[in-house]
């Protein structure tokens, strides 16, 4: 089993999902972009809510409220962790990507 980055792009830009399979779990977990995930959704616009007592972090939209990583960085890199394709347990988070993964090549 290889751990293969997701792919991220600026806002606007379009890619098609990205699945990996988790290190040390039977748990297929899809990336979206936020524009993909909005549009699975048939939403125009997340808001973002931190709770500073807690530290937690979510976003609403007109289908209900989605988790976010509880130390996201909106200045970062942002993308959506679908577990098992399940929508409803999304995650929006942070990817920083590594200088120590890089692309093999195709077979």
């Amino acid at each position: 089993m290889s751990n293969v980055a997701p792919q991220f792009l600026t806002p606007g830009e379009d890619i098609q999902y990205s699945t990996i399979i988790m290190a040390n779990s039977n748990e297929n977990v899809t990336f979206m972009t936020v524009a993909q995930f909005k549009a699975s959704l048939g939403i125009t616009a997340l808001k973002g809510f931190t709770n500073t007592e807690k530290g937690t972090k979510w976003f609403e939209h007109e289908q209900g409220v989605t988790k976010a990583q509880s130390n996201l960085d909106l200045s970062k890199p942002i993308s959506v962790l679908i577990p098992d394709g399940d929508l409803q347990e999304a995650c929006i988070v942070n990817y920083t990507p590594s200088e120590h993964v890089k692309e093999l090549g195709s077979l």
